[in-house]
């Protein structure tokens, strides 16, 4: 059978991402729109076409669409402004009409889950987009969808945060909405075996896991899965926008995005008429499986999509400020500095700190923290290191061990000190601009609220040591 051409819009969002490899892997030959300041060279696609477009500006589109049989559209906006409808309908209304203009037969879309009448504005917007996209003639498949839990997806993201970092949940009223979220691999496998179900074409279609939960019960699930105990408050006139700014300041996620998320979650979103049963023989992932899931991936770093990219790296001449940013639950603080000195001779230099070597800044705040740490029952900086010229994974190096190490390229650090949460120290060489980068990232992956302030105690120590460090290391 000769591979159709297929385009996947939002090509470097979450589930785009996650499409294009479930595409190639079953033979279709494979465009993707993304936007001008947008970059999937990391991705590995290699047999992808790569266009950059925007839906609001309909001469971008043609390019993209050329010899496409089947488009998949995945974007829509998400913000509290009033002005995302207007976006959204401007959108499908030019993709619709470039889409016809272009020959292309089939349309699939992934939409919001909710037969309710009083959705909300962004859910409302989902399914307006769905029948503009129809609007020229071509037939559009419209799978809709509630919660995706996968590692990396902002559904599974904002329940995680609050889970985590919060001793105690705050219980809304409308914290007893009815949902039926479903596995991120789920929503790949309907949307890319769509192709070869001819009868879905033109059809609504819901979809969702094989379990239907209350908001309280999706969050009492992943607490139990993850030996957490969480009890609620209830609080039954906290509203949406109270929420989202308390949302705002415990989690990465801005109110602008989460403040729409929230006010969906005053609607029942649950499969009802027409559901991906009647196309599909698929036995969809119950929530604790779908949650295990997630969770195993972002253990093994796995995550192949995020809902959204970490904060843009740090503009430099030499030396670049210290970036702060959160992913995949982890919070990162960087700093990174160009250098003319060899990758060979730079890797020489970091694979000797620690020990009786010392630390090349602020060594006397480094044996503080060691000594600390022994005060408190950990091993400190007693374990020194295994050789002075030379590492390999799994050695010491003061209360540091050496989780991986690539040559003239990585070192990556565990820390062992006793604290509320998980760290690492990366020191990274990168090829830029016929010079090297060489960067210092520390990640923390925080336990409860004493975790959250025990990070943010840390950032001025970090931009302090950080950039000094990465000065010796330079001029050394």
């Amino acid at each position: 059978m000769k591979a159709k051409k297929i385009l996947v819009t939002g090509a470097a969002g979450y589930i785009g991402g996650r499409l294009i490899p479930s595409l190639l892997e079953k033979g279709y030959a494979v465009n993707a729109l993304i936007r001008h300041n947008e970059d999937v060279s990391a991705r590995g696609w290699n047999d992808v076409q790569v266009y950059r477009g925007d839906v609001l500006d309909i001469c971008t589109l043609y390019g993209a669409l050329e010899n496409v049989s089947v488009a998949y559209y995945l974007i829509h906006s998400m913000s509290e402004n009033g002005d995302f409808q207007i976006k959204d309908r401007i959108a499908a209304s030019n993709f619709a009409e470039a889409a016809r203009q272009m020959g292309v037969e089939r349309i699939i879309y992934l939409s919001g889950l909710g037969s309710d009448r009083n959705l909300s504005k962004h859910l409302k917007s989902r399914q307006e987009s769905g029948k503009i996209l129809g609007c020229t003639g071509i037939p559009v498949t419209e799978f809709r969808a509630a919660q995706v839990i996968g590692s990396g997806s902002i559904s599974f993201e904002l329940i995680r945060y609050l889970t985590e970092r919060l001793p105690i949940i705050l219980s809304p009223q409308w914290i007893n909405s009815k949902t039926q979220p479903v596995a991120v691999n789920d929503v790949i496998y309907y949307l890319s075996s769509a192709l070869t179900h001819p009868e879905t074409t033109g059809k609504i279609i819901e979809i969702g896991g094989a379990d239907i939960v209350t908001y309280k019960e999706l969050i009492s699930t992943y607490a139990e899965l993850r030996g957490l105990k969480r009890p609620f408050i209830s609080l039954p006139f906290l509203s949406p926008s109270f929420f989202a700014f308390w949302v705002n300041i415990i989690t990465p996620i801005p109110r602008s995005i989460a403040r729409p998320l929230l006010e969906g979650i005053k609607n029942d979103v649950i499969i009802t008429e027409c559901g991906a049963g009647q196309y599909f023989s698929h036995n969809p992932l119950t929530l604790k499986e779908a949650i295990r899931t997630a969770l195993e991936e972002q253990r093994l770093n796995k995550v192949t999509t995020f809902w959204s990219l970490p904060q843009s790296e740090a503009s430099f001449n030499q030396m670049s400020d210290s970036v702060v940013s959160q992913r995949e639950g982890l919070f990162i603080d960087e700093v990174s500095v160009l250098t003319s000195i060899s990758a060979d001779e730079l890797f020489k230099k970091i694979i000797c700190l620690g020990g009786g070597y010392g630390w090349p800044s602020y060594n006397l705040l480094w044996s503080l923290r060691g000594y600390t740490d022994q005060f408190f029952g950990g091993s400190g900086k007693l374990r020194g290191r295994r050789c002075m010229i030379d590492l390999r994974p799994g050695d010491p190096i003061d209360f540091f061990t050496v989780e991986a190490l690539e040559k003239n390229r990585l070192l990556r650090l565990k820390v062992d000190l006793k604290m509320p949460g998980e760290g690492w120290l990366e020191f990274l060489i990168e090829e830029q601009y016929k010079q090297r980068k060489l960067i210092i990232r520390a990640y923390f992956n925080p336990k409860g609220t004493r975790g959250l302030l025990y990070w943010k105690a840390l950032l001025p120590f970090h931009k302090l040591i950080f950039k000094s460090t990465l000065e010796k290391i330079t001029k050394q």
